[in-house]
């Protein structure tokens, strides 16, 4: 189980949200916290300046007061761009650092990329490809070029249902596979005065609308936002 949270905001953030993104991906839609053979990971990632950083990451420890000093590092940085997830895993996977950061891109994502005639996983192969391609295009062009990079690796690949978030420091880009169920790997979207959050789980205190199946959203720093 993986939940990822974009946040672009022109004020200041609020800890809340934080706060309830934690709650809801610890709890996740079966109402239940860590299982036997389970264990917990997070990561905060964001800009200083123009650079792409992390500001925290970890799971083990309990309490909560290492996710929170990494909001709170990440709140004080005035990054415009924040992506966060938080996962559930076993407790034999090999834990691997995310967001992930490729170049002044960040990244995180639900659902796996594997490849067909093994195991391993390429995910980030298809990040990185993707990355490369968005690099050379228009904004208004990111949902096309997204759209048929996930075509292309679905030939090559096996998705489980793949949903993610990405950002270049001026945009945060939200795309919902349209495989998925009507309750498998949601995205969310709410628009508010000087923020814009992209989110698997609906926090309280907002209106929000779904991502429906295929959709891209791109929102400028701006605030502009353009759904495809």
């Amino acid at each position: 189980m993986c939940e990822v949270i974009g946040i672009l905001s022109k004020n200041k953030l609020s800890p809340l949200w934080f706060e309830s993104f934690r709650e809801n991906a610890r709890s996740g839609k079966d109402g239940h916290f860590l299982r036997r053979g389970q264990e917990e990971s997070w990561g905060i990632a964001g800009y200083l300046g123009n650079w792409a950083v992390h500001f925290g990451a970890g799971g083990k420890e309990k309490s909560g007061k290492a996710y929170r000093e990494a909001y709170e590092h990440a709140m004080l940085s005035k990054s415009g761009i924040l992506i966060a997830n938080f996962k559930r895993t076993k407790e034999s996977e090999q834990h691997i650092l995310s967001p992930r950061i490729y170049g002044n891109w960040i990244y995180a994502n639900t659902g796996r990329i594997v490849r067909k005639d093994a195991v391993k996983e390429a995910g980030d192969e298809f990040f990185k490809c993707l990355i490369e391609r968005l690099e050379h295009k228009s904004p208004r062009n990111y949902a096309e070029c997204i759209t048929v990079s996930v075509e292309e690796v679905r030939e090559q690949h096996a998705i489980d249902s793949l949903s993610f978030l990405l950002s270049d420091g001026n945009h945060l880009v939200g795309y919902r596979d349209p495989s998925c169920g009507a309750e498998n790997h949601e995205l969310f979207c709410t628009q508010a005065k000087d923020v814009c959050i992209l989110c698997t789980s609906q926090l309280p205190g907002f209106e929000w609308k779904p991502f429906h199946g295929g959709s891209v959203m791109v929102v400028h720093r701006g605030g502009e936002l353009y759904e495809f």
